[in-house]
């Protein structure tokens, strides 16, 4: 069964994207000034830059808004709704454009009565649909994935693909899907997502790589850091993700997918702190002296043979090297100081 991200949007919430056309929505259209319209807190999606955001520019110059915004008002303290401002679920983009092009007004279509999780499935759906999934980084890729899946799973919408996202979380193997007769694992080749090519065992990977701290999710995003290695790196509490980071900062050194994966080991092994986290990072290893190889002496024939007739067997020398060696220490009384 495949990983589908638009399969949320059967039953109530394909209602809620219905209304994305005016023509054919229940909810009122307004004219709404851009000052009056904010950005909802949680969005993990980057705003437009560069070329890209020029162009929609010039476009709305041309042509306008033609797709309006989708916005709900904004709630008040004592739950009332706000006299002239919204938030904005989708059109963030849309918005700077139309400031930038000089309009007075932006058109929104005004969701009334949503719960925050409804909110926010439109906020990552429409992104999802707006955008290509494969350009865009990876900490946004996470943040939607790992928003969707929560989402989901809080309003108990498609239970059997939470529960198997989960059991791929706990036995998440970041190198390799492993085929097993365990249903909870199925063969990601053969799991290939419907809508955006994601496997669940990407999907679970995503969804771990979120916990990442922001600074190495912006190392990964810049293409710095491996995302293997972010994978990897976040199994680390917070704490020593930071340590981790500052060390790195400090020296100039990027981490490999082998050093990260020892330092998750190191973190697994309840053995993580700045020493075993450095020697990791400067090649050392711990020796382990109780499994160290014993030393051996061996001495020649040649070396002895003043002190021994030809004919005296192997053991008899070595009884009377023993011998020897025991007088000598019995009675040096500086080697028993």
């Amino acid at each position: 069964m495949a990983f589908d991200l638009g399969a949320g949007k059967s039953g109530k919430i394909n209602t809620l994207f219905a209304s994305t056309d005016p023509s054919k929505s229940k909810d009122k259209v307004l004219n709404i000034k851009p000052a009056h319209l904010r950005f909802y807190d949680n969005q993990p999606f980057h705003l437009y830059a560069g070329q890209r955001f020029e162009d929609m520019v010039e476009s709305i110059k041309i042509n306008g808004i033609i797709n309006p915004l989708t916005v709900r008002p904004v709630i008040n303290e004592d739950g009332t709704p706000h006299s002239t401002d919204y938030e904005i679920l989708a059109g963030r983009n849309r918005r700077n454009a139309a400031i930038e092009a000089g309009l007075e007004f932006v058109p929104c279509i005004i969701k009334e009565g949503l719960s925050d999780d409804d909110a926010h499935l439109i906020v990552i759906e429409t992104n999802l649909m707006q955008r290509s999934f494969t350009d865009m980084t990876h900490s946004e890729k996470a943040a939607a994935l790992a928003s969707h899946y929560e989402t989901l799973k809080q309003q108990g919408k498609r239970t059997d693909l939470t529960k198997e996202i989960s059991n791929r979380l706990e036995n998440l193997d970041i190198n390799e899907d492993k085929a097993t007769s365990d249903s909870s694992k199925i063969d990601s080749r053969a799991a290939a997502g419907e809508k955006y090519g994601l496997d669940r065992g990407t999907v679970a990977r995503y969804i771990q790589f979120n916990k990442l701290i922001a600074e190495f999710k912006a190392l990964a995003d810049s293409k710095d850091l491996p995302f293997i290695a972010g994978v990897a790196l976040s199994y680390l509490a917070e704490s020593h993700q930071a340590e981790v980071y500052s060390y790195i900062t400090d020296v100039e050194i990027r981490i490999s997918v082998k050093q990260a994966e020892a330092i998750k080991q190191l973190s697994k092994d309840g053995t993580f702190n700045i020493d075993s986290m450095t020697s990791i990072f400067e090649g050392k290893k711990e020796v382990d002296k109780s499994k160290a190889k014993k030393a051996s002496v061996v001495i020649k024939r040649k070396t002895i043979s003043a002190f021994f007739v030809k004919d005296e067997t192997e053991e008899e020398i070595q009884s009377t090297i023993i011998e020897a060696l025991s007088y000598y220490f019995a009675n040096n009384e500086k080697l028993q100081e």
